[in-house]
């Protein structure tokens, strides 16, 4: 990944038969160093829907730190969400409420890129959105993450090519 840009994964876990899923974003710099993220419950009738609002999330939460002007490139896991804010194929109908609005504020954006990564290079945000949802991620998970996530973090900074992780 070229220097200045910053890499935010995101994902949604979703138990079936519950109407509450679990978001999860995480941004790193080029080097793949953590530099933030959120995690949050969300009440969602389908895992689509869950990583869409873990989606519209994480735009709100840029636009919040004003980062229209900055680098930016979202990787999700789902083909079908990228594609649909994309505008590559038509958002599903139960969805497109939330998926205009994603669009909407994908405009603000200068930069911004949002790309499609198999499950297995998302591998940091699946677990963190799962570890949220059980009720297993530490508060302070962005400040001092626990070990799996350190071991995570350098797994993915090799598979994706950069350098070193500073953790």
């Amino acid at each position: 990944m070229a220097q200045g840009i910053i890499k935010i994964n995101l994902d949604g876990a979703f138990p079936s038969g519950h109407h509450e899923g679990a978001i999860a974003s995480i941004a790193r710099d080029s080097s793949g160093s953590l530099l933030g993220g959120f995690v949050r419950t969300v009440r969602a009738r389908s895992a689509f829907e869950t990583e869409t609002q873990a989606l519209l999330y994480t735009l709100r939460e840029l636009l919040q730190k004003e980062q229209m002007e900055d680098y930016l490139i979202i990787e999700s896991d789902n083909l079908i969400l990228v594609e649909a804010i994309n505008g590559c194929r038509e958002p599903p109908w139960d969805c497109r409420a939330l998926l205009t609005e994603c669009v909407a504020l994908k405009t603000l954006f200068s930069n911004l890129s949002v790309l499609h990564y198999r499950r297995e290079t998302n591998a940091l945000a699946d677990w963190a959105a799962k570890a949220h949802g059980r009720g297993n991620l530490p508060h302070n998970w962005a400040s001092s993450p626990p070990q799996l996530m350190l071991d995570l973090l350098c797994i993915d900074a090799l598979f994706k090519g950069c350098t070193f992780a500073h953790i």
